[in-house]
């Protein structure tokens, strides 16, 4: 397959320590890992089609083993152990990589994507590197590139990785079991990754660099579960689902459905499975949190039955206690969660409790006065946009009978979806998936 001139690339930098002390077996798990990494690209049709990968080795000196080339036509090399661990000379050289590789956006060119960066050592560097990382980490940022810092084995500083990054994964268990496991991590990351540049390129997304999921996972040994360490960042979503006796028949199973593709979408994402936690809170006469704080691979969804009223107050005030409960603040010890996501679903109908006063008191807590939040890309019109303090919210009406000044008020995005229909509402939990 043949690249024009004008395609978007997603550039993935392998940049790996291949000193002295890393010979032996866990050598060689490595060079079996770059195989599976190859067998990987080469057997994704999207992968194929705009993924370019360079690999860099370090040890007494560094260089770039494979320059920038298309998925297609990698091979993976035969690494050797040798020498020290130069870290310093491969930021040096992996900043004057990217710059001559990555393709800014120009009239005639969109620009390439955001490149990846995948750093691997096993220990401390043995030359002057605190120069070279400092403008490596300043030139990175000019790129919003994504770099992940993986340290293997017990000998790593983290302190010098942080230097590099914040996004630091350690790996203690440096086995070639625990080798072949980052390397199948690295490989659903950029897949990930250019499923979501293909997305944006379908969908017409505006070009930016900070467009692709963040990637901050901790690997894991074969055959165990992905576990969260305690100073891993997660993101919240909050789906809070207006159930109201107006929504039985099509419109209520349009949504149990919906939920189910939810569902699905959250256990086949590698990422997903690793950050994201979801909570379902639903409201009619009452307001309940149907399902607390759940991890992404723990998420079922729920049978939901149409009853009662449209109780809005009662859902605000609810959701605004889940969030004090819920939401990790940054602390010396604790980066804190990433900023909550909460989609906001009123269907056909008014409140029927007092929700003014609510509504207020979360916008003051939760959402910040001057916010802009860009526009999906599912066929929704947005009415109002405010950017978000500690949460981005969006507010969508669905059906004709919705007053478009009652979702105006609980700030955030309001989005229409006219028609409550099986397809409308099926598109809807995909964009929200």
């Amino acid at each position: 397959m043949i690249l024009e001139g004008t395609t978007r690339r997603l550039p993935v930098y392998l940049v790996l320590d291949c000193s002295g002390d890393m010979s032996g077996a866990r050598f060689e798990a490595m060079n079996n890992g770059l195989k599976d990494f190859e067998a990987a690209l080469k057997t994704d049709p999207h992968a194929l089609e705009s993924v370019f990968v360079s690999i860099i080795t370090f040890e007494s000196e560094a260089q770039q083993l494979m320059p920038l080339t298309e998925a297609g036509q990698f091979k993976a090399p035969v690494l050797e152990a040798q020498g020290g661990t130069s870290l310093g000379k491969a930021l040096d050289l992996l900043g004057q990589c990217i710059e001559r590789d990555v393709k800014p956006k120009s009239p005639d060119h969109p620009g390439d994507w955001r490149p990846l960066i995948f750093l691997m050592t096993d220990g401390e560097p043995t030359d002057s590197w605190e120069g070279p990382a400092e403008k490596f980490k300043r030139r990175a940022a000019e790129l919003s590139a994504n770099v992940i810092a993986i340290g293997c084995g017990p000998n790593v500083s983290t302190s010098v990785l942080k230097k590099i990054t914040k996004t630091v994964l350690m790996m203690p268990d440096w086995s070639p079991e625990g080798i072949k496991a980052v390397f199948e991590w690295i490989s659903d990351s950029v897949k990930v990754a250019n499923k979501a540049a293909i997305h944006l390129t379908a969908t017409g997304g505006q070009y930016g660099r900070t467009e692709l999921p963040p990637l901050s996972i901790p690997v894991r040994k074969p055959g165990q579960k992905m576990k969260l360490e305690a100073t891993s960042r997660r993101i919240l979503i909050y789906l809070v689902l207006d159930i109201g006796s107006y929504m039985s028949g099509d419109s209520i199973e349009a949504v149990n459905n919906g939920l189910k593709l939810f569902e699905d979408a959250l256990k086949t994402d590698p990422h997903a499975l690793e950050s994201a936690f979801v909570s379902i809170i639903v409201f009619e006469s009452e307001a309940q949190q149907l399902m607390p704080l759940t991890e992404a691979g723990q998420f079922k969804a729920p049978v939901l039955e149409a009853q009662g009223n449209s109780s809005l107050g009662k859902a605000l005030n609810l959701l605004g206690q889940c969030l004090d409960r819920d939401v990790k603040p940054k602390t010396v010890d604790h980066p804190g969660d990433w900023k909550p996501v909460i989609i906001f679903l009123m269907t056909i109908g008014e409140p029927t409790d007092e929700w003014q006063e609510p509504a207020r008191e979360f916008q003051q807590r939760f959402l910040a006065p001057n916010q802009t939040t860009s526009q999906p890309q599912w066929g929704l019109r947005p009415r109002k946009e405010t950017p978000s303090a500690s949460a981005v919210l969006f507010a969508i009406g669905c059906g004709q009978n919705v007053n478009r000044k009652t979702l105006d008020q609980l700030g955030g995005t309001v989005l229409d979806l006219h028609d409550l229909t099986v397809e409308k509402v099926r598109s809807l939990f995909e964009w929200t998936s």
